[in-house]
């Protein structure tokens, strides 16, 4: 393998220049990045290309032409060819011939879009963490004088002779009161969610009970018909039970609230036949050997581009009555199980949650992440 086979193919763009500012050489990632073919930059002066677009680029080449030092690494963000914005990192250094003498400027750089997002995540993770943990110790302060609170009204109501306007203030504040109690309720639900140890657990059995919990949720309704479709032999996967039970009952009951205005089939399956499309356009590369997909399918309203980015995030809600946290539970303990979970949807025809679970090989005992 030669020099240009390995410049070729490295993971970072590459683009040389020489003292006049010509692009002489360039390579396949930088085509990528950058938007430009080779054959359109070829002995073409880098500003004439890329001073619309890219300007800090263009700084950078030029700052590197009129020194004679590495530059120290740097960051910004650039416009390519088909206006994408794309973060980068770039570093110059001064290519010389044998005798020392100045040939040009070599920069090499990367696409920074994954690290930012990843980045992004783990900010947002941080900032998530240190605000839950905050508001746990005041959900708790909330909790007990709440609950005096919704004892004292109940007395009263039993105890005086309201009508008209006062009772339905009575029934107003009872209603309330219940409903910051289902909030708070959940929110210490999701804060508490932490290392629990993961066994052989059998998923029909638990997605069986998970249905019948489901059936007696206040959002379900006798039209709605839930299927399950799956293997006939026993399923085991590596679990905590009460988890796992938690995690199908959230997404069966979002899936519910969800069919509330139309939609007659929810549908629990592992089948392929209910899955190929899904899995066609499936965004995990997971082994099926090591992973089950469990999938949870709805006839309701969909999720717009919008909705989908903030589905899981703690709060987020588009129903009337939503706490924001069915979601943010669930996401929260398939990573407790080491598993992933993903979505397709279509506004007016419904969602697909899949999840990859862990299938059991007869490890021993783990314990699972802290999410």
């Amino acid at each position: 393998m030669d020099t240009d086979d390995i410049l070729q193919h490295m993971h970072s763009g590459l683009i040389t220049i020489d003292t006049l500012g010509r692009i002489i050489y360039y390579n396949k990632t930088a085509e990528e990045i950058l938007g430009y073919s080779i054959g359109i930059l070829k002995d073409r002066y880098f500003y004439d290309v890329f001073s619309q677009t890219m300007p800090q680029l263009c700084d950078k080449l030029e700052q590197a032409l009129n020194s004679e030092q590495i530059d120290s690494r740097s960051e910004f963000y650039i416009q390519n060819r088909f206006r994408q914005k794309i973060p980068i990192g770039i570093s110059t250094s001064i290519l010389k011939s044998k005798n020392s003498t100045k040939r040009g400027v070599i920069a090499v750089f990367q696409d920074l879009t994954e690290a930012k997002k990843i980045e992004e995540k783990l900010r947002l993770q941080d900032k998530l963490a240190t605000v839950g943990e905050l508001s746990a110790r005041i959900a708790h302060e909330i909790r007990n004088p709440l609950a005096s609170i919704s004892g004292s009204v109940e007395v009263l109501k039993n105890e005086l002779n309201l009508n008209g306007e006062n009772q339905k203030l009575l029934e107003l504040v009872i209603k309330e009161s219940n409903r910051l109690n289902t909030i708070l309720t959940e929110f210490l639900q999701y804060a508490k969610l932490g290392e629990t140890p993961l066994g052989k657990v059998e998923l029909k059995r638990i997605v069986d009970e998970s249905i019948e919990i489901a059936k007696k949720h206040p959002s379900y309704r006798k039209r709605i018909d839930i299927r399950k479709r799956m293997d006939e032999s026993p399923i085991y996967i590596l679990a905590e039970e009460n988890q796992l039970k938690q995690l199908l009952l959230n997404l069966l009951v979002n899936a519910l609230e969800a069919m509330d205005e139309k939609g007659e089939e929810l549908v629990v399956s592992n089948r392929f036949s209910d899955l190929q499309e899904i899995l066609d356009s499936r965004k995990n590369n997971l082994s099926p050997d090591l992973y089950l997909h469990l999938s949870i399918i709805d006839q309701g309203k969909g999720m717009n581009t919008e909705q989908l980015a903030k589905a899981f995030l703690p709060f987020y809600s588009t129903k009337k009555n939503g706490t924001g946290l069915g979601l943010a539970i669930a996401q929260r303990i398939i990573n407790n199980l080491n598993g992933r979970i993903e979505v397709k949807t279509k506004l007016a025809e419904g969602t697909a949650f899949i999840l990859y679970l862990q299938r059991y090989h007869g490890i021993k005992k783990q314990v699972c992440q802290v999410a």
